[in-house]
């Protein structure tokens, strides 16, 4: 992902019906704008903080969620586990009668047919 030419180097905005590159100050008080809308229509409990993925293996950005989370003021936080880590778990008991299981795509076959194969 870091070397693809697709990749994003800086933040866009959507004006008109397209993307447009902008500044990251822009960009923050943009998404700050929307947030706060969000909040003073819905209440904090709107907003529910991800604190999973990359942020659990990087100390500034868990601390920066930890910050967000905070000031918010919203009791939704949720991680890996309450998002999809235990419907795993349930679905590979439920299918394969063992919560062990671990499906991966079949990269190897994937063009030999219209469902997705799994081993």
């Amino acid at each position: 992902m870091h070397h693809h030419p697709q990749r994003l180097e800086r933040p866009l905005i959507r004006a008109g019906g397209s993307l447009r590159p902008t500044s990251w100050d822009s960009c923050l008080d943009d998404l700050s704008t929307r947030l706060r809308s969000v909040i003073d229509r819905h209440g904090p409990a709107s907003v529910g903080i991800f604190f999973g993925s990359g942020v659990g293996m990087d100390a500034a950005g868990y601390r920066m969620a930890q910050a967000l989370h905070a000031a918010i003021g919203t009791p939704a936080r949720f991680s890996p586990l309450t998002i999809d880590g235990t419907a795993k778990t349930l679905v590979a008991s439920l299918v394969g009668g063992f919560p062990g299981l671990s499906p991966r795509p079949d990269y190897e076959r994937r063009g030999l047919g219209d469902r997705p194969s799994l081993h």
